[in-house]
């Protein structure tokens, strides 16, 4: 964003916040005065004019004091307000645009591949009828989609990708545990929304204990604990070395314990490569019934069994949120887009910013990338349902 568009969002932001105080302001004092007309018409019955009079003036300096005090209270949390606007805009100007492009194109492609993926998720517990051609291809080429080896590889090497996102984009953030906790308590809700699909459907494997968000959530608060933890001792310089020799380690000893775990499947279509780095669930035994996932809850969590709808474990993906954390520390150690605005002498835009402007939609996901994760999957189950009805298509449980 350029510095002249920056400064007109802003005004009108503060505008628009001022105007809505002096609205505030004067609908304070009509109902004052409509009350204080009420009051002297009342009081007017039973006294003569001479008290009256008196009456009214003092209810006239009476309001005038409440208005005063109310002005003054309502002044200063404008002044509150507009600081929190300026400092939200200067944040948001300063954003690093080209890792929301990423994040976004990410957001976007799993939007595409769930609303695939959905169409046998579906229909499936839901036994939403066959017959009609169009429900019939859907549900063939979803099943085929989601197990092709091509989609498993470039999903897997984007939730790698997000994972690094999530740690160089904490280098931006002065309260990154605070987003953790966040996140966290958005996987929260994923969990209770995927344990009532499992009761109405009956299908135990429905709950999710360890989903994608949860394990995001979980990395980060961990990769902060750990930052926070050396700049109390005042060795926060030194955490971008600490975070990249505990990236490695992560990734190098995960390879011995993936190799080793008893319960990891070789051969088949799919290489144990994605287990190592990517920890596939497919490479490795999963959970069916409530008494193994009480046994192996730890396994399930630190990646050695996969279960649920939606699996992602601590392991390896920690490594990847620490690698991020050190690209931001060094790469990004400034806080600046590495491809900034620089607006030429003839006032066109430079290419970065062109580039921006083309592909808005991308930036936008990836600043809304929470509320997308959030919200698809009902949306999409909708959908689903009511273009089954829509089509004559039966239901049931």
């Amino acid at each position: 964003m350029s510095e002249e568009s920056f400064a007109k969002k802003q005004n009108e932001k503060v505008n628009s916040l001022n105007n809505y105080y002096r609205s505030y302001l004067e609908y304070f004092r009509f109902r004052l005065e409509k009350r204080r007309f009420k009051l002297v018409n009342k009081f007017r019955k039973d006294h003569p004019a001479d008290e009256v009079k008196k009456y009214e003036n003092e209810l006239k300096l009476s309001d005038e004091v409440k208005i005063n005090l109310k002005k003054e209270k309502l002044d200063k949390r404008f002044l509150k307000r507009k600081e929190h606007i300026e400092k939200a805009n200067k944040d948001e100007n300063k954003r690093v645009w080209e890792i929301d492009f990423v994040r976004g194109f990410i957001i976007i492609g799993m939007l595409i591949d769930h609303f695939i993926g959905d169409f046998w998720m579906v229909t499936e517990p839901l036994r939403i009828a066959s017959g009609n051609d169009f429900f019939m291809f859907m549900h063939r080429f979803s099943i085929g989609y989601w197990d092709h080896p091509a989609r498993v590889a470039v999903r897997l090497l984007g939730v790698m990708l997000l994972l690094v996102l999530s740690g160089i984009s904490s280098h931006f953030s002065r309260k990154s545990w605070f987003h953790a906790l966040m996140i966290l308590a958005f996987g929260g809700v994923m969990s209770g929304a995927f344990g009532i699909a499992a009761v109405v459907t009956g299908d135990f494997t429905m709950n999710v204990v360890m989903g994608a968000i949860t394990c995001i959530g979980l990395c980060l608060l961990i990769y902060n604990l750990f930052k926070i933890l050396f700049n109390k001792i005042g060795a926060g310089s030194y955490y971008k070395w600490f975070s990249l020799i505990m990236a490695v380690t992560i990734l190098v000893m995960w390879g011995f314990v993936s190799y080793m775990n008893p319960d990891r499947r070789v051969g088949g279509d799919y290489d144990s490569f994605w287990f190592v780095y990517n920890n596939y669930a497919r490479c490795i035994r999963n959970i069916y019934t409530a008494d193994e996932l009480k046994q192996d809850f730890w396994k399930v969590l630190f990646g050695l069994k996969y279960f649920g709808a939606d699996w992602l474990a601590i392991f390896p993906y920690l490594g990847y949120m620490f690698l991020g954390g050190f690209i931001g520390e060094t790469v990004y150690k400034n806080k600046e887009s590495l491809l900034r605005f620089i607006p030429s002498k003839e006032g066109e835009r430079s290419w970065n910013a062109k580039f921006n402007h083309a592909t808005k939609g991308f930036i936008f996901c990836g600043r809304k990338s929470m509320w997308f994760y959030l919200l698809h999957q009902p949306v999409y189950i909708v959908l689903i349902i009511l273009l089954a009805i829509f089509m004559g298509l039966t239901i049931s449980i």
